[in-house]
């Protein structure tokens, strides 16, 4: 795990000498829930992370966040970390700023699983270095014929640094 974490440290590099300074990071808190077999359970989920816009509206990104059942957060919660690719539709550098996502994320606890990610959303800036995130996305778990989806509604602040 150290080692991975250690090996992103390029990215947060890249991120904040991104293009046109474009980069940004943001917080957030999701309600959701993980189906599988046919049952949902509600979740929650928190965490942050960093972009870059590197060109065209083209992306990468990595966050920290942790995941946990509703009713018991505190002894069910584990770690996600991703790796993401992002496209932000044009036009660029307006108030809207819709995205979709996709990448791979490591869920860690007492032992790792790998899984991928998907979303969409946009970022509203209502000041030039600030803004609300609003976005949905999916980790999805799967192993032999079992699939996992662990799915939320994210709402957040975002903000740009130079």
């Amino acid at each position: 795990m150290r080692l991975l974490l250690l090996s992103s440290l390029p990215l947060f590099l890249i991120c904040g000498e991104a293009h046109g300074q474009q980069s940004h990071g943001y917080a957030f808190l999701a309600p959701g829930g993980v189906s599988s077999s046919g049952h949902t359970s509600s979740t929650y989920q928190m965490g942050g992370g960093l972009e870059g816009i590197l060109a065209r509206g083209i992306g990468a990104g990595a966050e920290l966040s942790a995941l946990g059942a509703g009713r018991a957060f505190s002894n069910s919660v584990f770690g996600l970390f991703s790796l993401n690719g992002y496209y932000h539709f044009p036009p660029h550098q307006q108030k809207l700023d819709p995205f979709a996502t996709l990448g791979y994320s490591l869920a860690f606890r007492t032992s790792t699983k790998n899984l991928f990610n998907f979303g969409f959303g946009s970022n509203y800036w209502f000041h030039d270095n600030l803004g609300l995130k609003l976005e949905f996305r999916d980790h999805v778990w799967r192993q032999d014929s079992f699939t996992a989806n662990y799915w939320g509604f994210r709402v957040g602040l975002t903000f740009r640094y130079q």
